[in-house]
């Protein structure tokens, strides 16, 4: 795997946006400084083969099943979520022993149903993670949720992968990041971190975005 360098916030503002194609209204909550650090980061991946990928939970107003996103025959149910009880927040210990989010290549497809291999696990070089800012409705199971998510995905990544966070000054990213961190790193992995996106000129604000890439 080539290796990826996590871009600075003074690189981010020089990336000359002359050419982007922008729309507020169709590129919903991502802001133009946020594209300009992810563009910093895709650029440097071999994107010969690239994939979206979609997940899909089903549920009732009551009652959440979250099911194995990447089952190839029957839907594996992982676990119910009772919407109407508090949710057991897992501690630091539960997070670093959290199970790394791993796709089978056979599970990834393009538009046509295609997959991008018969055998073996999709390794992420990047995971762009957009958080949603705005409660659904079950705000502290959404925490539960991101917790357990960010943890996941934090251990899937391989030495020198990268993953890039939006919206990390809010308050619900910001927690459940600091919580899924440093339980991953409770769990030997280690990281570098770059604070993105500062909300003044003078990255005098808060910083907006976060990529950290594994180093160990």
């Amino acid at each position: 795997m080539s290796d990826i360098t996590v871009p600075t916030a003074t690189e981010v503002k020089a990336v000359d946006e002359s050419a982007f194609i922008w729309d507020d209204l169709l590129d919903g909550i991502l802001t133009l400084e946020q594209g300009k650090a992810i563009k910093l980061i895709t650029d440097q991946l071999d994107t010969s083969n690239t994939r979206e990928v979609v997940f899909d939970d089903d549920g009732t107003p009551t009652h959440v099943k979250v099911f194995d996103p990447y089952a190839n025959s029957e839907p594996t149910l992982i676990r119910t979520i009772d919407l109407s009880l508090q949710p057991s927040f897992l501690d630091k210990q539960a997070l670093s022993e959290v199970t790394p989010l791993i796709a089978p290549m056979s599970a990834i497809k393009d538009f046509e149903g295609t997959a991008m291999a018969s055998s073996g696990d999709f390794v992420p070089k990047v995971v762009i993670y957009m958080t949603w800012p705005i409660t659904l409705g079950s705000e502290e199971h959404e925490k539960d949720a991101l917790d357990r998510e960010f943890a996941a995905t934090m251990k899937a990544l391989p030495v020198g992968g990268v993953m890039f966070i939006t919206h990390f000054h809010l308050p619900k990213t910001n927690g459940c990041f600091w919580n899924a961190y440093e339980g991953v790193k409770h769990a030997g992995y280690v990281f570098e971190e770059s604070w993105l996106c500062n909300s003044e000129p003078d990255d005098s604000g808060v910083w907006t975005c976060v990529a950290i890439k594994r180093t160990s």
